[in-house]
């Protein structure tokens, strides 16, 4: 035991009494372990002190020299001539208190750093190396290359690592990924980050959907700057009369109307997908015009129950 954390127990195998000789050098031998493995606590503090400093330096391009920048981005095995794009991952379930209480403790680790060490374990076993990663407030960050794959290679390669934190950490973590846009120029790594940021933020507002690519986000990204419970509110002044009638009369009509706006409001899309007759999906958002006093005529009403029922899928959804 060194610094108040248990490295470990030295276990000897004898098929004779310990003499107190022997138990002096067991001690002696486990103080020496003891402090070559503070040692290396120690290197790997500062080493990771100076991945924090580089990362916070990429991500607020705080710079001036690029090739600077570049150079010292070779130290850390990052190769800042390929594209790039930032990656931000949160634990939503984490409790900041019982996160310091337990760091504390002989044997315990933050979940962010759990969270780190097994982002670095599924990137060694992809052979992936032109990357950055560090601690970041209360969220996890990535600085990545691309390595020239194809955007959807790259959108499964993050989709596989989401799969692999789930598996990984403890069973009550709820990780949400927010993935930012690739860029080659280095001075936009910058915005990458606040990209990624807005992204994280929609994942979690989401119920399922835990990993947004800021690519992805459409009229998504205008929520970003909306918390739940106001979004809620906004989806149930439009729609709550169509929640009851659905709940009382066992009806169809929310599912309709989703329909109705995925379908670019074709009513014969929209029968045809629901395997309903036209002229039930007809009396349908008839109803739905009279429960939410809205014309669906009329574009800027229509427009705002559109949004609503995008926000009520972002919710439950996890394809955004």
């Amino acid at each position: 035991m060194a610094a108040m954390y248990e490295y470990g127990n030295m276990v000897s195998i004898i098929n004779n009494p310990m003499y107190e000789p022997d138990i002096l050098t067991l001690e002696r031998a486990a103080t020496i372990a003891a402090l070559e493995f503070t040692k290396r606590k120690a290197i790997y503090e500062i080493e990771k002190s100076y991945y924090n400093d580089f990362l916070e330096i990429l991500l607020s391009a705080d710079f001036d020299n690029i090739e600077e920048i570049i150079s010292r981005g070779r130290i850390f095995n990052l190769d800042l001539d390929t594209p790039m794009a930032v990656v931000v991952i949160n634990n939503s379930s984490a409790d900041e208190i019982e996160d310091i209480k337990n760091y504390m403790n002989i044997n315990g680790t933050s979940s962010k750093e759990d969270i780190l060490k097994a982002i670095n374990s599924f990137f060694r076993q992809q052979g992936a190396a032109n990357l950055i990663a560090g601690i970041k407030g209360n969220n996890i960050v990535l600085v990545m290359g691309t390595d020239g794959k194809e955007p959807s290679e790259f959108k499964e390669t993050i989709t596989s690592l989401l799969r692999y934190l789930n598996n990984s950490i403890r069973t009550d973590t709820k990780i949400n990924i927010g993935v930012g846009r690739t860029n080659s120029e280095i001075k936009m790594i910058s915005r990458s980050y606040e990209d990624a940021r807005e992204a994280l933020k929609i994942a979690q507002l989401s119920d399922t959907a835990h990993l947004i690519f800021f690519d992805n986000l459409g009229f998504y990204k205008i929520l970003s700057e909306k918390n739940r419970s106001e979004l809620e509110n906004y989806v149930e002044e439009l729609l709550q009369p169509v929640f009851d009638y659905d709940r009382n009369k066992k009806g169809d009509l929310v599912k309709t109307l989703e329909t109705y706006y995925d379908t670019n409001r074709n009513l014969k899309m929209t029968s045809k997908k629901l395997y309903t007759h036209y002229n039930t999906v007809l009396y349908r958002i008839k109803k739905i015009e009279e429960l939410t006093g809205i014309s669906l005529d009329h574009p800027e009403n229509a427009l705002n129950l559109e949004i609503a029922v995008n926000i009520l899928k972002l919710f439950r959804d996890s394809s955004v």
